[in-house]
């Protein structure tokens, strides 16, 4: 069972369920992936943990999440919240089954669609670039990154947040469009849209900058080790799961 660590935010974890449903090519009920989703929104704030002296670490509550998860039965958890996985490897040391990391997923997707020296843009919360595990994982696997400065970040991409998490869906394109502009202007050869939110936000005209939606990633990565671990014969939950899996779900 795939469980879904989730609640930051809440229409970021139904996109992340819906595109599970949407990528598995089920035909009729039994053929969808068992899904368990924890979508607490109380969890602290990832970015004012990251960025504001004193502010409340989301690490008790998304420890908290996962434990859930695992007495309801998941073999697998990903998480619907880029920004949160600046906390993956005390999430991964603790869990008991493995956890995908979502740049992971992202970046070996791009890997196989672009060019060796593509530049990618990557559009995330000024938290997550501050983290840099994004821009990390793109140089090791031979691109270059390019981010908005602080103040387009800030302005533009915190909108096109802002809009997505209060419910106002066709606010966010023009937001959304102005940040693809400019990235464009940049010299980005691909955009990869790394904040759940931000999927939301896509223009549904579409833009000349090739998107890439780390979501999407993510959850394609959780229907092939799902699927792989599930053709193991007599494969029982938890730790032999995690025995299986555990050289490929090591962070790269």
């Amino acid at each position: 069972m795939i469980g879904i660590l989730g609640g930051m935010g809440p229409l970021a974890t139904v996109d992340l369920m819906s595109k599970l449903i949407a990528l598995s090519g089920a035909e009729n009920d039994q053929d969808n992936l068992p899904v368990v989703v924890w979508s607490d929104p109380r969890v602290p704030d990832r970015r004012a943990a990251l960025l504001e002296a004193g502010a409340p670490s989301p690490l008790p509550v998304m420890l908290q999440g996962i434990a859930a998860l695992e007495a309801a039965g998941a073999t697998l958890i990903i998480i619907a919240c880029n920004t949160a996985h600046a906390w993956y490897e005390t999430m991964a040391e603790t869990a008991k089954v493995p956890i995908l990391h979502i740049a992971d997923s992202a970046c070996d997707q791009l890997c196989s669609s672009l060019p060796e020296g593509s530049r990618v843009a990557v559009i995330a919360t000024h938290a997550t670039l501050v983290t840099g595990f994004y821009q990390e994982r793109l140089e090791r696997r031979g691109m270059k990154s390019l981010v908005l400065d602080d103040e387009d970040t800030h302005t533009h991409v915190q909108s096109v947040i802002a809009c997505i998490k209060r419910g106002d869906i066709a606010a966010s394109y023009r937001d959304m469009t102005a940040v693809l502009d400019k990235l464009l202007a940049k010299g980005a050869d691909a955009a990869l849209l790394a904040c759940t939110e931000l999927p939301l936000a896509a223009p549904p005209e579409g833009h000349v900058l090739p998107l890439f939606d780390a979501t999407e990633a993510l959850a394609r990565a959780a229907i092939d080790y799902f699927r792989d671990i599930s053709t193991c014969p007599a494969l029982p939950t938890g730790l032999a799961v995690q025995s299986v899996m555990q050289e490929r779900l090591l962070p790269r």
